[in-house]
């Protein structure tokens, strides 16, 4: 069970940084970024 938790957790951790960089990409400053993934 737990190891299923970690992998969630490694997926979510994934999909936020893959987010980040698209939002980097398209021009947002870090503090948006950081703001729009928290609240997302």
């Amino acid at each position: 069970m737990r190891l299923i938790q970690r992998c969630k957790f490694l997926e979510d951790q994934d999909e936020k940084k893959a987010i980040q960089h698209l939002l980097k990409e398209r021009g947002y400053t870090k503090a948006e970024i950081l703001k729009l993934t928290i609240d997302g």
